[in-house]
């Protein structure tokens, strides 16, 4: 199957991010694809206007659970409140929903968004997308199929369904995740 990309655009909000999200993309997009069909940018998310797109991946700021414990445990530790607690979930899940729907205004009929986070919480997973489907219901729904993988497919290598969306989690992966996802059409 050809790759082909009319054109892509990286948002990273965080500037000291943007230097590893250049190294990947030379890391793995060949020159004949990069070349000036990649425009990296440094903006909010929540407030995003301007163009219009096909395909849309939002892979939003979250709590990382996976990643405060494994930073505790690895410094014989407790978490830090200040690095994990619900109120913090809370105020993630707030920022996540703002994207998701910046995602879903920004999109052309007939697009995919793909909503994705590295987090357990389903405040920050199911709950933003309900929320999100409320709101817009009349223009999105959730797709069932995970690109070729059917939910089978998916189920074999460790995901585990959610209503909506699928989570991987390290216990059952072989170590991978966790990531949530699901994928958004908007209706034409």
């Amino acid at each position: 199957q050809e790759l082909r990309i009319n054109h892509l655009t990286c948002n990273e909000k965080s500037v000291s991010r943007i230097r590893n999200l250049k190294h990947v993309i030379k890391s793995y997009i060949p020159d004949q694809l990069r070349s000036n069909n990649i425009r990296i940018v440094n903006h909010d998310a929540t407030r995003w206007v301007g163009a219009m797109f096909d395909r849309v991946l939002a892979d939003v700021p979250c709590s990382s659970e996976r990643h405060v414990v494994m930073e505790a445990h690895k410094r014989r530790m407790r978490v830090d409140p200040a690095q994990w607690s619900p109120a913090r979930c809370k105020r993630y899940a707030s920022t996540q929903f703002q994207i998701l729907l910046s995602a879903v205004r920004t999109t052309n009929k007939g697009a995919l968004i793909v909503y994705s986070t590295c987090s357990i919480a389903s405040a920050e997973n199911e709950k933003v997308v309900r929320k999100v489907l409320k709101k817009t219901s009349h223009v999105v729904e959730v797709v069932e199929r995970c690109g070729p993988f059917s939910s089978e497919d998916l189920v074999s290598m460790g995901a585990e369904h959610r209503d909506p969306g699928w989570i991987l989690l390290p216990d059952r992966s072989g170590g991978c995740g966790p990531i949530y996802w699901v994928t958004l059409l908007k209706k034409g």
